[in-house]
C-alpha cells in the first residue's frame, strides 16, 4: 500500500477507535483499498461489518479530502442496465458526480450506473490509438454507457467520429450530457436502444463492445457493422476463469466462419485489462478483420 493510503487507513481506524463501538477484533476488516468516482467513495465491506456502516462512513468522510457520499457494494450489478447495488452510509445523498480522468470528463449517478475506475488503462490505450490516426475514422461503441470507453477517442482525435449505441435510458441521458461536456457534438452521435435491433449502417472502421456477456446476435450485428470494402477493427471484451478460454472469442470465431466466409481474420492481440476477484480475468481482444480476396 502506498504510504499516503496507509497514513489515511490510519487517520480511518482513529477516527473508528475513538468515535465508533466497533469491535477492535474488527479493524482488521476494514478495506485497504477503495475507489473514488468525483466526490463519491465505493466501499468493499463484509458482512461483519454492517452493523457499522454509517460509522465506517463517517470516518472515510472524516479522512479524505473532497469526498461527499461514500456507499457500500451491498449486491451484484444487475443486466443488462449494468445497474451496481450500492447503499449509501454515509454523507450526501446525491450520488450524481462528475469524474475527471485523463482530460476527458464523465459526469454520472455513480449509484446507479457502473464506471470501472479499473478500466483506467484501457481507456488511456484507447486513446493513444486515436492520436495515431490521421484520416476520418468511423467508431461503433456497442454499449456506450457514458461514454465510458470511446469518449477518449473523440476527445483525442477530432477525425474520429464515434456512433454510441446504449440501452440504459439513464445512461443515455448522461451520454448526451457528455457529449456536450467535452465539446465533441459534431463527432458523437449518440442512439438509445438494443444493438441487436438498432439499425446502422454498414461503414465503420472500429468496433467497441466493452461488455462481458455479449451474445451472438451483437457478434452478428458488429461484424454486419463494418465497412464491408475494407473491414476494420473489433476490441471484443469478456471475463473469463483464470485457465479457461473465452467463451466470447470461440463464439466470434463461429460466427465469423459461418455467416461471413468472405472476411478473414488477420490479427489478433490478447490484452488482460485487470483482474475481476481472485479467479476472474478482464480481457480484451483487439481483432483485425479483412476482405477475404
Amino acid at each position: 500500500m502506498h504510504s499516503r493510503k496507509k497514513l489515511t487507513r490510519k487517520k480511518i481506524l482513529t477516527f473508528l477507535h475513538e468515535n465508533s463501538e466497533i469491535s477492535p477484533q474488527l479493524l482488521p476488516l476494514i478495506p485497504h483499498r477503495w475507489k473514488k468516482l468525483g466526490h463519491v467513495l465505493i466501499l468493499y465491506l463484509p458482512p461483519e461489518l454492517q452493523p457499522y456502516y454509517h460509522d465506517i462512513g463517517e470516518a472515510f468522510l472524516h479522512a479524505i479530502p473532497g469526498i461527499k457520499t461514500v456507499v457500500a457494494r451491498t449486491g451484484k450489478t444487475t443486466e443488462p442496465f449494468r445497474k451496481p447495488t450500492y447503499t449509501i452510509i454515509a454523507g450526501d445523498p446525491n450520488c450524481e458526480t462528475i469524474y475527471k480522468e485523463n482530460g476527458v470528463k464523465y459526469k454520472l449517478d455513480a449509484c446507479n450506473l457502473t464506471f470501472s475506475l479499473g478500466n483506467l488503462h484501457e481507456r488511456e490505450r484507447l486513446a493513444e490509438i486515436a492520436k495515431k490516426i490521421k484520416s476520418k475514422h468511423l467508431v461503433l461503441d456497442m454499449f456506450c454507457c457514458v461514454g465510458n470507453l470511446s469518449m477518449p477517442m473523440a476527445v483525442y482525435n477530432k477525425n474520429i467520429f464515434v456512433t454510441g449505441i446504449e440501452i440504459n435510458p439513464q445512461a443515455y441521458e448522461y451520454l448526451k450530457e457528455n457529449i456536450r461536456l467535452n465539446h465533441v457534438e459534431p463527432q458523437f452521435t449518440p442512439i438509445l436502444g438494443d444493438n441487436r435491433k438498432v439499425d446502422i449502417e454498414r461503414k465503420y472502421d472500429r468496433i467497441l463492445m466493452g461488455y462481458f456477456k455479449i451474445d451472438k446476435e451483437q457478434i452478428k450485428k458488429a461484424l454486419w457493422a463494418l465497412n464491408p470494402y475494407r473491414g476494420g477493427w473489433i476490441h471484443l471484451h469478456d471475463a473469463t476463469a483464470l485457465n479457461k478460454s473465452s467463451l466470447a472469442f470461440k463464439n466470434f470465431i463461429r460466427v465469423l466462419r459461418k455467416e461471413y466466409p468472405n472476411y478473414s481474420l488477420s490479427t489478433v492481440y490478447l490484452r488482460h485489462v485487470k483482474w475481476i476477484g481472485p479467479k476472474y480475468r478482464h480481457l480484451v481482444f483487439d481483432i483485425k478483420i479483412e476482405k477475404s480476396s
